[in-house]
């Protein structure tokens, strides 16, 4: 089960360096923080040798390609570093997916070695049309063996499948985004002795919605046999908290059946099971920060502190 010797974490992004250092002093806290490798991808300009972080590793990348392939090379190369490291269990996750407390975090990686397969990831249940929703690449979890399978992401040299093409001509949805390049990458790595069956030209020009169903769901199922998969649903919780001060927990469950209570927040999520945060919002991520440092008896951090004091933003 959870062996922190065994753990490689690796955190990515070009901004947000308020994040990355909430993230680490946070990751600090763990109990066992000196026994997982903590990695930072970093696609930006900043010398952070000079901003006395606490990691393990650094890759800096000589180049940003912009927000999209930027993204790509920040997982392309958290993969690489994980693949190339003495540790079989990775999680990578964007500056601003942060993780709250030890033991959550030890429940999450237990969860997902329980289901022996070989990346866990989130994604959302109420997309319109529900075909468009696929697997968040904010944050996941991964075996090394599997990460040999998916690196490098290239999507230039995979294969598109036909329906996600038309479905998002239908929803003028953008194929060049990380998410639907991971995906396409697990389509190619996953069914490639049935590429063609999905790829029938006889449905490259048109489409209906429950043949594009129907694929979409074939697809899924098959993804299913190698990716754990955990549903969100999205609500307003900015509206909510306005509302009546609370936080309004939904049920949703994971791909074992298992469920798991959880607020998500309008442009991120709330897992009270993991606890972990995905928000841009300052009203809903400075109170929960001052809720863990009062938990934790007021021990101080540089970064949260700072931001709690209201003397450095988010985008900062």
């Amino acid at each position: 089960m959870f062996d922190p010797n065994d753990v490689f974490v690796s955190l990515l992004g070009n901004e947000r360096l308020t994040y990355l250092g909430v993230n680490l002093e946070l990751y600090s806290n763990f109990s066992f923080r000196d026994k997982l490798h903590i990695n930072v991808v970093y696609n930006g300009e900043k010398d952070l040798t000079k901003n006395n972080l606490s990691y393990d590793s650094l890759t800096t990348l000589v180049e940003n390609r912009g927000y999209y392939v930027g993204a790509l090379d920040g997982i392309n190369a958290s993969l690489k570093d994980f693949i190339e490291s003495d540790r079989n269990i990775g999680v990578i996750h964007n500056f601003d997916y942060l993780f709250f407390y030890d033991n959550p975090f030890r429940v999450l990686i237990d969860d997902f070695i329980k289901t022996n397969k070989g990346v866990l990831m989130w994604k959302m249940k109420n997309a319109i049309p529900p075909e468009r929703s696929i697997f968040q690449t904010d944050c996941f979890v991964i075996t090394k063996e599997f990460a040999k399978r998916l690196y490098p992401i290239t999507p230039k040299t995979d294969i598109t499948i036909f329906y996600r093409k038309a479905l998002a001509k239908e929803s003028d949805g953008d194929m060049d985004v990380m998410e639907e390049w991971f995906f396409q990458r697990l389509v190619n790595i996953l069914m490639y002795t049935e590429l063609d069956e999905v790829n029938n030209p006889l449905h490259n020009q048109e489409m209906s919605k429950k043949y594009i169903a129907t694929q979409h769901s074939m697809v899924m199922e098959k993804l299913h046999e190698y990716v754990s998969i955990i549903t969100t649903e999205t609500i307003d919780l900015m509206a909510q908290l306005k509302k009546d001060g609370s936080i309004n927990l939904l049920n949703s469950s994971n791909s074992e059946g298992h469920d798991v209570v959880e607020p998500v927040v309008n442009k991120g999520a709330y897992d009270s099971k993991y606890h972990f945060i995905h928000t841009h919002h300052f009203e809903i991520l400075r109170p929960l920060l001052i809720m863990f440092k009062y938990n934790l008896d007021n021990k101080k951090f540089k970064t949260i502190d700072s931001f709690i004091n209201n003397e450095i933003s988010l985008i900062d």
